[in-house]
């Protein structure tokens, strides 16, 4: 899987500096005659950078710093080089935060790039080893104390100009060469790029070692320890993988500097890959990934959606994975699942519909990204009526939707006895005019309940009839439970119920005579359907007197 994700990138991918974006912040290009300023505004689009008088410049300068900025930004603030409150990777630059800096913690960070001196551990300076030579030669040396000299006296200068015009972030930038920049950013990777060296083994050929992308090890993650590992190397035991360092640095670097900056969570490589990131501690971490071995619509069979509650609206078929999308969004979640389904924190009209969002989202990335039918089909059978719970609760039309597509994927998939609504609404409606029936078994009872409760509902003289009024029907779990709920209101709207009207009286026995016992959910979704069913007491026209 990694090695077919990395050839995708080579061979695919249009590059990190492609989408590599600016911070919001001041940026300051120093020369030795010269200094010129620039700035990006907070609320701008990234990339969109303006000169001191506010005119917004060519793309050729912009390319310059984002050139430049890929090449010396530190990795995240645990790979700084000294003091976490300076950011970047080299000495010809210095990054830091306009509201948090210690010119005098900076400037003693910034010293550790003379000689790398502080990196004194014996595979730090195994690391460093080859560099050395260029590290300590007269001409860097040299251009090392010029460049500190520059920014140290300019340094009051640039801090001014940045009040004027940041809150964020200071970044000011030597102008020398890109390789030039290269070749100090590789110094810092070589020290950093890992996740922590304790684990880094150098040998003939390579320097192999821990991946720092989208892993880690300490204390508080012990569980990513390998405690059977064979141990054919001689370096601490227990880490998961190894990674060459070349590979760390020529293709993850790019591939996670690149997905850190796609806009979207869910990240589309191609029709095989699944692959799903989050953004933490300003690096991409990979939450979800998975090789997908057929292309998504041919896992899922056409889906007819009946209108058993919608009578004026035709009925919906979804075919193929936009369809599913579209109706699923839609149907069940009243267009709330796209714009949620990998957001952080979730934003829905009500508490229903959030708690939906955060038992279900899972399984609908499972279905909709992954083609994985058995999670559909697992959150219909588990948790379908918080689908028409949270529907209802917003109005009639999206419960009624629900309703629709609930029982035709469970009509769909039976393998036994199908929930047909209309059969159990002729057969509940027969038995009403028969005068030796006197009780009523399985869905029947509950369709005919569910039938009385929503006409007693009606009944209330409320100016606006809301989700509250139903719902101890929908949290009785039992029938005795559902029953105390329909005595209730029945003696709280008996005022508006005729003594000779004998239809409403027969069917409301009916729903007294029955045997206690634990609400399924199946006989739930009956009552909730028999709710939202039309009416099957009286015959079509006529009044209840």
């Amino acid at each position: 899987m990694k090695n077919e994700l990395f050839d995708w990138y080579e061979n695919e991918c249009i590059g990190a500096l492609s989408v590599y974006e600016l911070k919001p912040g001041a940026y300051i290009k120093i020369a030795l005659n010269n200094i010129e300023y620039f700035y990006i505004k907070e609320k701008d689009e990234p990339n969109n950078l303006y000169d001191e008088n506010g005119t917004l410049v060519k793309n050729e300068i912009v390319d310059w710093f984002k050139e430049r900025d890929f090449y010396s930004n530190y990795l995240n603030s645990n790979k700084a080089v000294a003091d976490k409150k300076m950011h970047n990777a080299n000495f010809l630059t210095l990054f830091f935060k306009i509201d948090n800096y210690d010119k005098t913690a900076i400037f003693e960070s910034y010293d550790n790039f003379r000689d790398f001196t502080k990196f004194n551990k014996s595979i730090e300076k195994q690391l460093l080893q080859n560099d050395m030579e260029y590290i300590n030669s007269q001409d860097r040396q040299n251009q090392f104390n010029l460049i500190k000299k520059l920014f140290d006296t300019k340094f009051d200068e640039i801090i001014a100009y940045a009040n004027k015009v940041t809150k964020k972030y200071v970044k000011i930038y030597f102008d020398d060469s890109i390789e030039a920049y290269k070749n100090e950013f590789n110094i810092y990777l070589r020290l950093k790029i890992f996740n922590n060296n304790d684990y880094t083994y150098i040998n003939e050929n390579s320097i192999i070692g821990l991946s720092d992308f989208n892993m880690g090890m300490n204390s508080k993650k012990p569980y990513l320890e390998h405690k059977t590992r064979n141990r054919n190397i001689n370096i601490k035991s227990g880490i998961p993988f190894l990674t060459e360092q070349s590979i760390c640095i020529e293709k993850e670097l790019p591939l996670f500097t690149w997905m850190k900056f796609q806009k979207k969570s869910k990240i589309d490589l191609n029709k095989n890959i699944y692959l799903r990131k989050i953004n933490e501690n300003d690096k991409a971490v990979i939450v979800d990934f998975d090789y997908l071995p057929m292309d998504l619509d041919d896992r899922r069979e056409e889906l007819n959606i009946y209108n058993y509650f919608l009578k004026n609206e035709s009925d919906t078929c979804a075919r193929n994975s936009e369809e599913y999308r579209a109706i699923i969004n839609e149907y069940l979640y009243n267009y709330s699942l796209l714009k949620n389904i990998y957001a952080d924190d979730i934003k829905a009209e009500n508490k229903y519909l959030e708690n939906l969002l955060y038992s279900t989202r899972n399984l609908m990335i499972e279905f909709l990204d992954k083609g994985n039918i058995n999670a559909l089909n697992y959150a219909i059978k588990k948790y379908k009526n918080s689908f028409l719970i949270a529907m209802w609760s917003l109005d009639e039309y999206c419960l009624k939707r629900a309703l629709n597509f609930i029982i035709s994927i469970e009509q769909k998939n039976a393998k036994g006895d199908v929930m047909d609504l209309d059969t159990i609404a002729k057969n509940v409606k027969s038995k009403l005019r028969d005068d030796s029936i006197n009780k009523l078994d399985g869905y029947e009872y509950y369709f005919l309940v569910g039938n009385v409760a929503y006409m007693l509902l009606l009944k209330s003289e409320a100016k606006e009839k809301k989700f509250d009024m139903a719902e101890p029907y929908f949290n009785a779990k039992s029938s005795e439970k559902l029953l105390h709920c329909l005595r209730l209101d029945f003696e709280r709207y008996s005022h508006d119920i005729y003594l000779k009207d004998s239809k409403f009286i027969k069917a409301f026995r009916l729903c007294m005579n029955c045997t206690n016992k634990i609400i399924t959910s199946d006989e739930q979704t009956a009552l909730i359907a028999g709710m939202m069913y039309e009416n099957i007491i009286y015959d079509k026209g006529e009044k209840n007197e």
